[in-house]
């Protein structure tokens, strides 16, 4: 279990949502009953990214549409998504902001030599900032110092490669649609069934055999096999057929399996041609087109 709030008396019900300055789940100016009186206030840096941090001058010291920010020592007026949003979060959730733009106008960069972080994610680092209301991208090595909330928005951003010729068929391509245990499988299955069928023709009174009916041909081992490999590769090839009534119903088994077989086989073999032919030069976004 999972503890999410708390009810008290039966009436009044707090929820775990967010722990606020001092360890409370609630503003300490609710506890008190106050309005603007102790509403905590923090500071929040962004970057300018269309559309959803853009800026643009003051109106006679207002700012008619968005958020008042600071960009250096200018005051400026904040408006887009971001800024929407961060408006609406501070309404629900009442709390105050000082709200500027990062002094490089970065979302933030490691430095390689020093480790050292630029943009938004340096002013939160540096603790510059408190909070970050910007379009910044969650990646897992920005995960490692900062905490990210859930995304609000999925880009849809895609990479496009061009497929390339590969004229390079490997000679074994023709075993590549099954994998070395199911050919395994197919072969021994395929010898234990032609010894069974050898047996059970040899043995029984009806089959092809020097006694029983006295037939002018005898069915052995070598025509047992013969007779699997040619239902296994679609019957090209003339064999004896079995006359006992225990080999007619295991070849007939035999035979429904090798219509499967050979329909999963060439389904397999033209898709894996496909591939091999045309196949995309990149594989990942870490690759060069």
């Amino acid at each position: 279990w999972t503890k999410v709030g708390t009810i008290r008396g039966g009436k009044e019900v707090r929820l775990d949502t967010i722990t606020w300055p001092g360890g409370g789940i609630v503003p300490a100016y609710l506890e008190q009953g106050g309005e603007k009186i102790g509403m905590p206030l923090y500071k929040i840096v962004t970057a300018l990214a269309p559309p959803f941090t853009m800026i643009t001058n003051l109106q006679d010291g207002l700012c008619l549409r968005g958020l008042i920010c600071k960009q250096g020592d200018t005051k400026m007026c904040c408006y887009g998504l971001s800024m929407d949003l961060l408006s609406q979060v501070a309404r629900e959730l009442s709390f105050r902001f000082d709200l500027y733009i990062a002094q490089d106008g970065l979302f933030g960069k490691k430095n390689g030599r020093n480790g050292s972080w630029n943009g938004i994610v340096g002013e939160l680092l540096n603790a510059k900032a408190q909070m970050a209301f910007a379009p910044l991208s969650v990646s897992a090595i920005r995960a490692e110092v900062i905490d990210f909330t859930t995304p609000y928005f999925f880009s849809g951003v895609s990479f496009l490669a061009s497929p390339k010729l590969n004229a390079d068929i490997p000679l074994l391509m023709f075993l590549y649609p099954f994998s070395t245990s199911l050919w395994l499988t197919i072969f021994i299955s395929l010898n234990v069934t032609a010894m069974a069928v050898a047996i059970y023709e040899w043995f029984s009174p009806f089959g092809l055999n020097p006694w029983g009916r006295q037939r002018s041909k005898n069915f052995s081992i070598a025509s047992a096999l013969w007779v699997m490999w040619g239902l296994l590769c679609g019957h090209l090839v003339a064999f004896k057929a079995p006359k006992s009534w225990p080999n007619k119903f295991l070849i007939n088994i035999w035979g429904g399996f090798s219509v499967i077989f050979v329909a999963s086989y060439t389904a397999n073999i033209a898709a894996l041609i496909a591939g091999f032919f045309f196949h995309p030069g990149v594989r990942n976004y870490h690759d060069r087109s």
